[in-house]
């Protein structure tokens, strides 16, 4: 599978593709705790965003196909949590200048949580159609199953790292703070990704079927002989 030039492309993607996401993933949430919001409180958070979640995966799978394409959706959702990244940035700043207990903060945060609640969700689900569409069905599920475990490490690792940085900085700029350095400079560093990026996934999503296909042509005649034998078996039973 990994000597296809297109499963290669796609790897190098998911990789990739959420590095400029990993400060805030891996760290937001503990920083604002420092600037004095409750711990209860914004536990709170992920049952609020839950609800959008869903409304977003459904909005989009009925989307995709339709209105746009799912790299296109994918890069939206991308751009998305890019400026987000800047928004955080913001947030932490007022709610350390005003103090996180302020009832306004908690207002700002739930903005937050649930537009990056959207922006993942687009994300997740335009990848998983794009997958999808170009898996080879005579593979099974072996296809979707190898690019959702890429795209878990492609997802895990940025925040694992920025975490593991938080204590060793500044890197660059003497003075800031660390989460502030590493939050501008994988945003900016995002945006970048999207100019690259966003022309490898134009690639990705114009190539043909075949370049996707694992199988050769006379085990595909294989897989479409039993697969007919199978349906005829079918019909045969009462």
């Amino acid at each position: 599978m990994m000597r296809l030039h297109s499963v290669q492309l796609m790897c190098l993607v998911l990789m990739t593709c959420r590095l400029p996401f990993g400060p805030v993933d891996g760290a937001a949430t503990l920083k604002i705790i420092e600037t004095g919001s409750a711990k209860e409180v914004l536990a709170l958070l992920a049952p609020i965003a839950f609800p959008i979640g869903i409304t977003t995966s459904v909005l989009t799978g009925r989307g995709i196909n339709k209105r746009f394409s799912a790299l296109g959706a994918f890069k939206a959702g991308f751009l998305g949590r890019v400026l987000l990244g800047f928004v955080w940035l913001l947030i932490y700043k007022f709610a350390k200048t005003v103090g996180g207990d302020q009832p306004g903060i908690y207002t700002i945060i739930i903005l937050g949580v649930c537009c990056q609640a959207i922006c993942s969700e687009i994300m997740f689900v335009s990848q998983m159609a794009f997958f999808a569409q170009v898996s080879d069905v005579s593979m099974g599920g072996t296809y979707m199953t190898f690019f959702n475990t890429v795209a878990n490490l492609g997802n895990k690792w940025p925040s694992m790292l920025m975490l593991s940085l938080m204590d060793q900085g500044p890197f660059i700029f003497s003075g800031w703070e660390t989460f502030v350095e590493l939050t501008t400079i994988c945003s900016i560093g995002g945006v970048a990704w999207m100019a690259a990026g966003g022309r490898l996934l134009d690639r990705l999503e114009q190539m043909n079927p075949s370049d996707w296909e694992l199988s050769s042509p006379s085990s595909r005649v294989v897989t479409e002989d039993s697969m007919e034998l199978i349906n005829q078996v079918k019909k045969r039973r009462p």
